[in-house]
């Protein structure tokens, strides 16, 4: 079984790499959807420097 840590690790990855919602990836990981949200609430800025939205691309 993985640590927590582990868990969390390959969330941020999911959150990364996917589109997946948060939903789908605590069911994967099999933690709450609330560590899901506050785990993309800390990566997501690095994530928009990262891939910045152009203005002609479609939210």
């Amino acid at each position: 079984m993985r640590t927590l840590e582990g868990k969390r690790n390959a969330a941020r990855k999911l959150i990364a790499r996917t589109e997946m919602d948060d939903q789908m990836i605590a069911d994967i990981e099999e933690f709450p959807v609330e560590e899901v949200e506050k785990l993309r609430a800390e990566i997501q800025p690095a994530l928009s420097k990262l891939y910045p939205t152009s203005p002609d691309s479609k939210p």
